[in-house]
C-alpha cells in the first residue's frame, strides 16, 4: 500500500511526497529521481533530520 503526504514548506508552497514500497518521490524539483537524493522534504516524512522546524497537522507536514 502507498503512503502519501503533503508537505509545505517555508515558502507556503505544497509538495506530494509518496512512498512506494521502499521508494520515496517527490513533486519538487530538487528530488532528484535517477539517484534518489533525498530532498529536504522526503527527510522531514522518513523521520531524518530536518534543518528547519516541522509541525505535523494529520497528513500535512509544515516546514518553517
Amino acid at each position: 500500500m502507498d503512503k502519501h503526504w503533503i508537505v509545505q514548506d517555508e515558502t507556503s508552497v505544497y509538495y506530494d511526497v509518496t512512498l512506494k514500497g521502499k521508494t520515496y518521490s517527490c513533486s519538487c524539483s530538487s528530488w532528484d529521481y535517477d539517484n534518489h537524493k533525498p530532498c529536504k522534504h522526503i527527510n522531514a516524512v522518513s523521520g531524518a533530520k530536518v534543518s528547519v522546524r516541522q509541525r505535523k497537522v494529520g497528513e500535512i507536514i509544515r516546514l518553517r
